[in-house]
């Protein structure tokens, strides 16, 4: 319905899943990379380097309701919480994702 899809290092991930005993990943930014104040710009293509900048296109991507989409910063949400289960870690930049919310945690608890 809105027409966004997964992207190429969400099938990655599923694969290595199913495939590896440990997963790292490299160049992969945090969820929440875009709301950091003063997040370094990089391109969106390494190949294009006076093209879009990184975040514009994530934000722009995940706030789409019409065109085709990835929702990148979604899926990076989602791997933090494989993270949290499985044997991923993240490298250049490192980062590990934190402990779950405490009402996520209650949360879950009442409803098992």
């Amino acid at each position: 319905m809105s027409n966004s899809w997964l992207s190429t290092g969400w099938f990655t991930m599923a694969i290595a899943l199913e495939l590896c005993d440990r997963i790292n990943v490299y160049g992969m930014v945090p969820p929440d990379f875009c709301r950091e104040p003063y997040h370094p710009s990089v391109p969106y293509h390494y190949y294009e380097p006076s093209g879009s900048d990184e975040c514009t296109m994530y934000i722009s991507h995940e706030r789409g309701r019409r065109g085709s989409h990835h929702r990148f910063i979604t899926e990076k949400r989602v791997f933090a919480s494989w993270a949290r289960t499985f044997n991923i870690h993240f490298y250049q930049p490192d980062w590990s994702p934190g402990p779950l919310a405490a009402n996520r945690t209650a949360n879950a608890t009442r409803t098992t």
